[in-house]
């Protein structure tokens, strides 16, 4: 009937409670702007009680730091570089020398992996925190690749944190052991870019492309070609593919690509598919389709992140999914960097190892006549 109603809580406290920017009030918005409506277990982290200690930490340790904020306040991330952080990296190494061995490398193969780094990243995490009631407040790692400026963005750093904003959850964290314990982390980021540099004892063919293709579709990374059809004879007319599928396409075939600069000994490897990932969603490169020119569309942060995310974790799955078959194959544990030339044959000899193997050929499902 058009009437407003309020709803309590059978207590009669309020069941939803309004989240206000005041710094941003206005004649018209004169209690602030609106970031978000949420339940009395809402806590709300304000941003400064946060940002204040990771920036003084980084300030005492001459640690790179940026903040950003957006939404009218909404959202904010502060992205701390760690690549120049000598003591920070020191004392990441140390600890990474007390823990032992790695996910697949043993102590003394991850140790020099890690220094094989010097050089090849720029990296550091990135810490998000939202006051909209629809986000979490959560740590990522985050690297740059320098020979072609590629960005990458793993999931949830262990040692840092990933919370909701409840009562009882968040109210007795302390901020600046968290800043102390997020620099820290930098251990865990080591191991996860010689992870990623792992990729490269993967091999991979054009057919095996073929089907990372369909299994990155499946998972929603980009849509599906347009198929255009003649009306008489539903014969297809024309196939119009969209800019990351092509990017990805032309990034495989070309690994000399600005977006993609892969080095010969990694070409043709997971590492090579990674870098026509990232390398498509960093940059956005114009690429060609017949007569079409596409560029890629201009992602938020969020979105953004989270590709990057999704395209890291399928890409940790088939590392992990590979080299455990390896090991398990050759009754070994950990590997050694020694061990690269077998791991890549057994790969080789064994595609079936690799989890997308039983993939539909994308090519063939959408009627491409080549990647």
């Amino acid at each position: 009937d058009g009437e407003a109603l309020r709803l309590n809580k059978a207590d009669g406290s309020a069941g939803s409670w309004s989240i206000l920017n005041p710094l941003l009030k206005s004649e018209k918005r004169p209690a602030g702007a609106l970031l978000g409506s949420v339940s009395d277990r809402y806590y709300s982290l304000g941003h400064p009680t946060w940002v204040k200690p990771l920036l003084k930490y980084a300030e005492m340790s001459n640690i790179k730091a940026n903040v950003a904020s957006w939404g009218e306040g909404a959202k904010c991330r502060v992205d701390i570089d760690v690549t120049q952080a000598s003591q920070i990296r020191s004392g990441a190494a140390n600890r990474m020398k007390a823990k032992g061995q790695g996910q697949y490398l043993n102590t003394d193969s991850l140790l020099k992996a890690t220094e094989g780094l010097d050089g090849l990243y720029k990296f550091g995490f990135t810490i998000n925190n939202s006051l909209d009631g629809r986000g979490s407040f959560n740590t990522n790692g985050a690297a740059l690749r320098v020979y072609c400026q590629n960005l990458a963005v793993s999931g949830g750093i262990k040692t840092a944190l990933n919370l909701r904003h409840t009562k009882g959850v968040m109210s007795d964290i302390d901020w600046d052991q968290f800043g102390l314990d997020l620099v820290n982390a930098t251990a865990e980021l080591n191991e996860w870019l010689v992870n990623t540099e792992l990729l490269s004892w993967v091999p991979m063919d054009l057919q095996l492309m073929d089907r990372l293709m369909s299994s990155m579709h499946r998972n929603n990374l980009f849509t599906a070609p347009r198929i255009i059809k003649e009306k008489d004879t539903d014969k297809i007319k024309q196939v119009n593919r969209g800019h990351l599928d092509l990017a990805v396409s032309q990034g495989w075939k070309n690994p000399t690509l600005d977006y993609v600069r892969v080095e010969s000994e990694k070409r043709n490897t997971a590492y090579h598919a990674l870098q026509c990932f990232t390398g498509a969603l960093t940059h956005k490169p114009i690429v060609t389709d017949d007569k079409r020119q596409l560029k890629g569309s201009v992602l938020g942060f969020d979105s953004f992140d989270n590709r990057l995310k999704k395209v890291n974790g399928a890409f940790m799955g088939i590392l992990g999914h590979s080299l455990n078959e390896a090991r398990s194959h050759a009754g070994v544990g950990r590997l050694s960097l020694e061990d690269k030339g077998w791991v890549m044959d057994y790969i080789k000899d064994n595609p079936h190892v690799l989890p997308f193997s039983n993939e539909e050929l994308y090519t063939e499902v959408n009627g491409i006549s080549s990647l």
